[in-house]
């Protein structure tokens, strides 16, 4: 054990000290569906100083860098440690670690960005006398190709006890809450995994088209009666278009029905289309008109 935690030490050692020396920074141009990470920016975006598609979400960083500086903004949420004046590169070594991007790397016509992605947590579940827990560990892509191609993607390897009613319900509809489909784990446990991601290609100054796997949030307020964040990640197809004060949303969705069917050959499919426009008429007021049609990919025959 002790030899196998020197290895680990070394190469930990070895992979900070790459990231240290790597002084470029590049960021998603969509921010992630986070109602805590981004409580401070909506502050800014809801205000009476500038005209903002604010249901429409994720937000687009472009759009955001137009009306504030969104660096300044998410510094606020930093994790902070005092050092010593002579001990910059500990300060420069957790900032690396817990604020900032880990691995990067910048030219002219090519971005990459590596992060892992961790979740640890313990607690105790009084009624059902259990402990609960949670193991996560990922990894976040992010990247651009010449000036109008973006991509993301991101891996959630995840083991899991939850509270008893929880517990429950994933017992009786093999799903977990906002996951996918878990897997026993030990006596009390599940294990499951989350991916997404996309491709974004911005199509000149008024349109961008984006591919992906993901989730898509339409509306004001922390949920959303058109399309919400509470469910799993589901492929769509999205075209924007962002002009004067308008901004029009064409969306194509596919989703899967992961409670009934058969791993093997397959589970139930529903598609959606939904056009979305948003009109800032003013500072202070915000018009949106929305249709939406579901259909089902088969009936019950399979045809």
């Amino acid at each position: 054990m002790l030899v196998k935690f020197v290895a680990l030490k070394k190469i930990f050692l070895l992979f900070l000290a790459f990231s240290l020396f790597q002084g470029a920074f590049a960021q998603s141009p969509y921010l992630p569906l986070n109602q805590d990470f981004n409580r401070g920016l909506q502050k800014v975006l809801y205000s009476k100083d500038d005209r903002f598609h604010t249901s429409i979400r994720p937000y687009y960083l472009p759009e955001i860098e137009k009306i504030t500086r969104y660096d300044s903004i998410s510094r606020l949420l930093w994790m902070y440690k005092k050092t010593a004046p002579d001990k910059k590169w500990k300060q420069k070594a957790w900032d690396k670690l817990f604020n900032m991007d880990v691995v990067t790397l910048y030219t002219k016509n090519f971005d990459l960005v590596v992060n892992p992605l961790m979740n640890f947590g313990v607690g105790r579940d009084v009624a059902g006398d259990k402990t609960t827990w949670v193991n996560t560990r990922g990894i976040e892509v992010k990247g651009r190709i010449g000036k109008a191609v973006t991509f993301y993607t991101r891996f959630y390897e995840n083991q899991a006890a939850f509270v008893g009613y929880v517990d429950y319900f994933i017992r009786k509809n093999h799903v977990v809450p906002g996951q996918g489909i878990p897997r026993s784990f030990k006596s009390d446990g599940f294990d499951y995994s989350n991916v997404s991601g996309y491709i974004n290609f911005q199509a000149g100054k008024y349109f961008h088209f984006q591919l992906g796997q993901g989730k898509n949030f339409l509306g004001d307020g922390y949920r959303s009666l058109i399309l919400s964040d509470v469910s799993f990640t589901n492929a769509y197809f999205k075209m924007v278009m962002n002009v004067w004060h308008l901004k029009y949303v064409v969306l194509y969705n596919q989703y899967i029905d992961i409670r009934s069917g058969i791993p093997e050959i397959g589970y139930p499919r529903k598609y959606s289309t939904v056009h979305y426009l948003s009109w800032a008429i003013s500072k202070r007021v915000n018009l949106s008109f929305f249709d939406a049609i579901v259909w089902q990919a088969t009936d019950t025959l399979g045809n």
